[in-house]
C-alpha cells in the first residue's frame, strides 16, 4: 500500500485507472477505502501528496511583455493629447465669456478692451475672468479686435509647453459682420480693426499649441 502512495505522489496526485489493479482484487474494500482517504486528505504518515504546478514559459512571458509595450506606445501619446486638449478647453471657455460683452461694447462705443474681474472697468473696458488653472492671462493687442489667451509655462500638460516661450490661442471679432472666429497662436497675423474687411478671420500666429489639441473649428 505504501508503494501505491509513493506512485501517487510521483505522478503529481493523480492515480490512473490502471493502478487499480495494484491492489489485489481480494482487497477491494481496502482499495476503495484507500482512494476515499486520498481524496479527503493531503498527507499520510508524513508523506505529502503534492500536485505539480506549471508556470509560464519564457517565450510566453516575452510575448506578454511585447504586447504591453505595444499598448503603452500607443496609449501614452494618446493620453497626453487628451490631457492637453482638456486643458486647452479652458482658454476657449474663458474667451467665450467675453464674446457677447465685447461685441456689445464695440457696437455701443467703438472700444474693445478687457480688464480683470477684480478691477473696476472704465467705459472702454469689459470686466471678466482673465486667468484660470491653465491659462496665465488674456490680452487684447493694441489696434486689434482679437482676444489672446496665453497658457502657463508650468503645471500644465507638456503639450502646452514650449522651450520657445508661452503658447497661445486666440479669437477674433469681425467688427463688420459681428462674427467670431478662432485660430492657433497669438494674434500677430490678424488684421487691425481699421483695415479689416467682412472676409477677415482669425489667422494662426506665433507660439502655437499642437494642432492635435485644438478644437476642430480652430484648426
Amino acid at each position: 500500500m505504501r508503494l501505491l502512495l509513493l506512485l501517487h505522489r510521483h505522478l503529481g496526485g493523480v492515480l490512473p485507472s490502471d493502478f487499480l489493479g495494484v491492489v489485489p482484487i481480494g482487497h477491494a474494500r481496502l482499495r476503495d477505502s484507500l482512494f476515499e482517504w486520498i481524496l479527503e486528505n493531503d498527507s499520510i504518515g508524513g508523506l505529502n501528496i503534492v500536485t505539480i504546478q506549471r508556470g509560464f514559459t519564457l517565450i510566453e512571458l516575452m510575448i506578454v511583455v511585447a504586447i504591453i509595450g505595444i499598448l503603452a506606445a500607443v496609449a501614452i501619446p494618446a493620453y497626453g493629447d487628451y490631457t492637453a486638449r482638456a486643458q486647452a478647453t479652458e482658454a476657449f471657455s474663458l474667451m467665450d465669456g467675453f464674446k457677447t460683452p465685447l461685441a456689445e461694447l464695440y457696437q455701443s462705443s467703438g472700444k474693445f478692451d478687457i480688464v480683470d474681474l477684480t478691477a473696476t472697468p472704465t467705459a472702454s473696458q469689459v470686466a471678466g475672468i482673465v486667468s484660470g488653472k491653465y491659462v496665465a492671462g488674456m490680452t487684447i493687442p493694441a489696434g486689434k479686435s482679437s482676444l489672446v489667451a496665453t497658457f502657463k509655462t508650468s503645471n500644465v500638460s507638456p503639450g502646452l509647453i514650449s522651450n520657445a516661450g508661452a503658447l497661445s490661442v486666440h479669437m477674433m471679432f469681425n467688427t463688420i459682420t459681428g462674427s467670431w472666429t478662432c485660430a492657433n497662436g497669438d494674434a500677430t497675423a490678424d488684421p487691425d480693426i481699421i483695415v479689416a474687411t467682412s472676409a477677415s478671420v482669425a489667422t494662426a500666429g506665433a507660439h502655437r499649441i499642437p494642432d492635435s489639441v485644438l478644437p476642430k473649428s480652430c484648426v
